[in-house]
């Protein structure tokens, strides 16, 4: 399965499920592959929750989880990704950090309703949905643990994200609601806020302390 939101269309990506992989190669004038390292990259915890509709089954699931969020020059301007760490397997890139953040809490509720599709009740749902939400893989947590060191040593702040301690675990929950009539449907932004108007302190999202 592959869960990717890309706003802008710059720049390659890859991911998929139980490994994920983005590829950050450019080509010099004599045909050499070079590996871009990003030109920032900070390490997140966010917490979603939303409601997701299946066949006979309405489920609430909620997340604090961790994901790293890179700038790049892509040889065309700035570009901002993140990348899932808890779980794997999702990413989003935007042309600036809101439409990046707004992506990635987009591609995690995708990946929630495939998951609904593809299950026959809840119970499969929700043993899917544990394996998705639980996915991490040692070479990205790797990643977010020197981005954890790299802040700290030099003392980065971001007036733009709460802190919160990098020693949160990730966590979640799948709940059982009663059936509604309705639809799973994507909304234009997260459903805990409105980054257009209140700017990334109003997303469920904050940076390590």
């Amino acid at each position: 399965m592959r869960w990717t939101t890309k706003e802008s269309q710059r720049g390659p990506v890859k991911t998929a499920f139980q490994g994920t992989e983005r590829t950050n190669d450019m080509t010099n004038e004599a045909g050499e592959t070079m590996t871009q390292e990003p030109m920032q990259t900070l390490p997140l915890l966010f917490s979603f929750k939303e409601r997701v509709m299946g066949n006979g089954f309405l489920a609430e699931v909620r997340m604090d989880g961790r994901a790293l969020l890179e700038v790049e020059d892509n040889g065309c301007g700035l570009e901002t990704w993140v990348t899932g760490v808890e779980p794997v397997g999702i990413a989003a890139g935007g042309a600036d950090r809101n439409a990046a953040l707004r992506g990635f809490h987009r591609a995690w509720l995708t990946a929630l309703f495939d998951l609904a599709r593809e299950a026959s009740d809840f119970a499969e749902f929700e043993r899917s949905t544990q394996e998705f939400l639980a996915s991490k893989v040692a070479v990205i947590s790797a990643l977010w643990d020197d981005a954890v060191q790299s802040v700290r040593e030099k003392k980065i702040s971001d007036p733009g994200l709460k802190r919160e301690s990098a020693s949160r675990e990730s966590t979640f929950s799948i709940d059982n609601l009663r059936l509604e009539a309705r639809r799973n449907e994507l909304a234009d932004s997260p459903t805990e806020g409105d980054c257009s108007k209140g700017g990334i302190s109003s997303m469920p999202y904050a940076m390590v302390a």
